[in-house]
């Protein structure tokens, strides 16, 4: 499923910061699945259409796309990776937040809550998730 890699052979698609591959690998010991992965899915729902989810997960499955950045491993299902291409997942800490942050070049909007996006579904070839418009709490 990866097509090309960059200079640094991370995949193209999808970019994993450092901060972000030290943060998910201090979330596996945690959890004690030092073999496993973060996954990251995209859902229809959100105030703008699509929303990110994240999990801790022991073990990829055969389907997945798995990113790999200093040791620290990313599991994306083939539904969600259409809308990711070209994304960077970063770790962001401030007083008032911290979390994993998806910059997306696809994105076409993004709720001011943060935490869902929208994309022009007809750009994506058989968009695979229908968006699912919620209000934000």
């Amino acid at each position: 499923m990866l097509e090309t890699e960059s200079i640094d052979k991370q995949p193209v698609f999808l970019k994993v910061a450092d901060p972000a591959a030290e943060y998910i690998l201090r979330l596996l010991e945690r959890e004690k699945k030092e073999r496993g992965a973060l996954r990251i899915r995209v859902e229809g729902g959100g105030c703008s259409g699509f929303s990110y989810h994240f999990e801790v997960i022991g073990e990829t499955e055969p389907r997945d796309t798995v990113v790999e950045h200093q040791g620290a491993r990313v599991a994306i299902d083939p539904e969600s990776a259409v809308y990711l291409k070209g994304a960077y997942l970063m770790f962001t800490k401030t007083l008032m937040k911290s979390g994993f942050k998806i910059f997306n070049p696809q994105a076409t909007a993004e709720c001011s809550c943060g935490e869902s996006f929208a994309v022009d579904t007809q750009s994506i070839s058989n968009a695979p998730i229908a968006p699912l418009v919620q209000k934000c709490t």
